[in-house]
């Protein structure tokens, strides 16, 4: 879910999305927002329990860089 949401938010697909229901009209190809590379950018975690770590594993695994807090 988490790497769902993380690329959801990149390639900012939300956006398309929410025009696409206002103009009510479904286009399969239809991104006009620009989008962005996950990788090298960096993600601050606040808290290392189960979920902290493992949303961190997850972030390695796209290339980003991790801070723990």
């Amino acid at each position: 879910l988490f790497r769902s949401f993380m690329l959801m938010f990149s390639r900012q697909l939300y956006k398309s999305f929410r025009t696409q229901i206002e103009k009510k009209q479904w286009e399969r190809h239809y991104i006009d927002y620009p989008a962005f590379e996950l990788y090298g950018k960096t993600i601050s975690l606040f808290g290392m329990g189960r979920i902290g770590s493992r949303i961190a594993k997850l972030a390695k695994g796209l290339d980003m860089h991790v801070l723990a807090m």
